[in-house]
């Protein structure tokens, strides 16, 4: 049988072998999305692979989840158990999708990702303001290089988007500290190389959120008594933001050190904050 749609779930990192609040949001609407797609012409792609200290993958965990009543049974499910990372996410699934041999050669393949509201959110973004950098666009060349024709909206409301599942301090943090992805990905693909337009022109946007996040997340770390342990780490953040700017001096030595501090401390945030991580 060759399928024409695809539902792609991106997984959840896994807490003590279980699927966290986000990742039980995730595999509980694809339980509701399987009673509105096709069988006959919808394939199921479930990607996430696992820490270095779990026994399953985060794909498989949310794949017994949403199929503990039999609610996947009748559709085809493809598991890709070994991306640690966003862009590995998308680099291995599109070649368990070739190499399947499941799909139309003929005819437009419709790919539809389902995550959390913020995560797809910030996957879009990314894509429309630094293209070269894009998590699909890798997809998307992956798949025509294979000559099959994909089509895949950068529009968040043609895709499948859970809640996220938290309304807190924390969290209201968590997605603001969130938002810098967007900014670390333009100064990735800067000292890459990876973008044809002027650092500025390309930068304006993606250094004004990260400012303006900051702003945000350094009011809610003041006002939050548990949250201001994170302070002076929040501080050196928006420092390091500010010193890099839009890299229109260039790339130097102390650039990528710069950088490489930022990352750290940004990854370490992330993790902090999380509330998944927390629970």
């Amino acid at each position: 049988m060759a399928y024409n749609t695809i539902v792609m779930v991106l997984g959840k990192r896994l807490v003590d072998e279980k699927l966290t609040l986000e990742g039980q949001s995730r595999a509980e609407l694809l339980i509701r999305a399987s009673q509105e797609f096709n069988p006959n012409n919808t394939l199921v792609l479930i990607s996430g692979g696992k820490a270095p200290t779990d026994e399953m993958s985060e794909a498989k965990a949310i794949y017994q989840q949403a199929n503990a009543e039999k609610s996947l049974e009748k559709f085809t499910v493809l598991l890709e158990e070994d991306s640690q990372t966003s862009i590995e996410n998308m680099k291995f699934s599109a070649e368990l999708l070739i190499n399947s041999g499941l799909l139309v050669t003929e005819g437009v393949i419709e790919l539809i990702l389902l995550s959390n509201d913020y995560h797809l959110e910030r996957i879009f973004q990314i894509q429309q303001l630094l293209n070269e950098q894009g998590l699909l666009k890798h997809l998307r060349e992956r798949m025509k290089a294979a000559g099959l024709q994909l089509s895949l909206s950068n529009q968040l409301e043609h895709h499948l988007t859970a809640n996220y599942p938290y309304a807190s301090d924390r969290s209201k943090a968590f997605l603001l500290l969130d938002t810098l992805t967007i900014y670390r990905v333009f100064i990735e693909g800067t000292v890459r190389g990876a973008f044809k337009m002027p650092n500025k022109a390309l930068g304006e946007i993606p250094y004004s959120m990260a400012l303006e996040s900051m702003g945000e997340l350094t009011t809610t770390v003041r006002q939050t008594p548990c949250l201001q342990t994170y302070a002076s780490d929040i501080a050196r953040l928006e420092k390091d933001i500010r010193s890099l700017g839009m890299l229109e001096q260039g790339v130097s030595p102390a650039t990528l050190t710069l950088l490489d501090q930022f990352s750290k401390r940004l990854t370490r945030l992330n993790r902090l904050l999380d509330p998944d991580k927390a629970i």
